[in-house]
């Protein structure tokens, strides 16, 4: 269902900075149209409905204490980064400006994974707290706090996207450690 409300294309461009699936977004137009469209977008309360799913989709990863090794089809890696992607951009613009905006390339020890996991709770229990339109309204700073669900879901993708195997897992590790690292940026 967090699919059904959310420009999906627009979504992976923006995300991948104008590259989906390998392919670049041309001409530059196109990336500015989208950028505008994912902005409206982000500010709708369809952006709300959405990442309400995307949470129940993201607090199944959560409650299993962040780790995807107990179910590893492609779809639910696809799910999880779309759904990661999704609160990102509902919450873009009110990114916490507490959280550092770098990650390191040690972060996938077990206690950067559990205090990624432990964020990624907090942030989903009090998004899901509300209802839609109370999300829609919301201007609270928890709509930004999306650094501990980043670092969780990157973390799993990282652990199967090693050799190089599957390309959409890499590009999706990459999208995912570009937008850790480019946190405090403006996106639109």
């Amino acid at each position: 269902l967090a699919l059904y409300h959310t420009p999906l294309h627009d979504l992976l461009a923006i995300a991948g900075d104008t590259w989906v699936f390998g392919k670049k977004l041309t001409p530059p137009c196109a990336f500015r149209s989208a950028q505008a469209r994912l902005k409206t977008w982000s500010l709708s309360p369809s952006a709300a409905t959405a990442t309400l799913h995307a949470c129940h989709v993201l607090s199944v990863l959560a409650s299993q204490d962040g780790s995807l090794h107990s179910i590893p089809c492609i779809s639910d890696y696809w799910a999880y980064y779309v759904s990661t992607l999704i609160c990102w951009a509902f919450g873009s613009r009110f990114h916490s400006s507490s959280s550092p905006s770098r990650s390191s390339s040690s972060s996938s020890s077990s206690s950067s994974s559990s205090q990624s996991c432990s964020k990624a709770q907090k942030y989903l229990s009090s998004m899901l707290s509300f209802r839609a339109d109370d999300l829609h309204k919301s201007k609270g700073h928890m709509r930004g706090d999306i650094d501990g669900v980043i670092n969780m879901v990157r973390e799993n993708l990282e652990i199967d996207a090693v050799g190089n195997k599957c390309m959409m897992l890499v590009d999706a590790v990459h999208v995912l450690s570009q937008l850790k690292e480019l946190s405090k940026s403006r996106w639109w």
